[in-house]
């Protein structure tokens, strides 16, 4: 066996030893930007994410695609809240790896995706207290997640209601008559 053999082969045995390290612990990283300002009353926000996926999962999974008959360019990282308050949706967003950010000659390089993940309150959102949910990213059987820590803004709405009657009647110097305050803030 002459040489040049024998470099491309060990060559390309240290190709695959970094990519079946990495299918078998696929890598993901999620970062997230909580909101700095409270979310509006009954309102929306788009929470910033990005997630880094390290390029032998990317391969692999694209692999696996193909081999399902989904030869696409693309491969999604799914970010979701597993958990959240009646009051609150998180819509679950896929964000799409380009297959080509990866050569296959480079297996152990990473690529970062980046995107925003809708954040939805109802009225019934209580205001002003801080309030947590957790986001994971999936991808290829490796899950990071991260929480986020955002508050609702406060709504004020409540009413005043007297049942007095004018002109007051005084007696002794006293007049007396009843307040209902009804609170219906958040």
């Amino acid at each position: 066996m002459n040489l040049s053999k024998v470099v491309l082969a060990l060559l390309a045995a240290s190709l695959l030893v970094p990519l079946a390290t990495a299918q078998q612990n696929p890598t993901v990283t999620l970062s997230v930007t909580a909101p700095t300002e409270p979310i509006a009353y009954g309102g929306s926000v788009e929470v910033p994410v990005s997630v880094v996926v390290n390029c032998a999962a990317i391969l692999s999974q694209a692999a696996a695609n193909a081999a399902g008959g989904d030869p696409g360019p693309t491969v999604a990282v799914e970010v979701h809240a597993d958990k959240t308050p009646t009051w609150l949706t998180v819509t679950e967003t896929d964000l799409d790896v380009d297959v080509a950010d990866c050569p296959t000659s480079l297996p152990q390089g990473t690529v970062t995706v980046t995107g925003k993940v809708p954040f939805q309150v109802t009225k019934a959102a209580p205001g002003v207290v801080p309030q947590n949910v957790t986001l994971a990213a999936h991808f290829g059987g490796a899950e990071d997640d991260q929480e986020v820590v955002f508050s609702v803004a406060y709504f004020s709405n409540y009413t005043v209601v007297s049942d007095a009657v004018f002109p007051l009647k005084v007696v002794n110097g006293i007049a007396k008559f009843n307040v209902t305050v009804t609170q219906r803030s958040n």
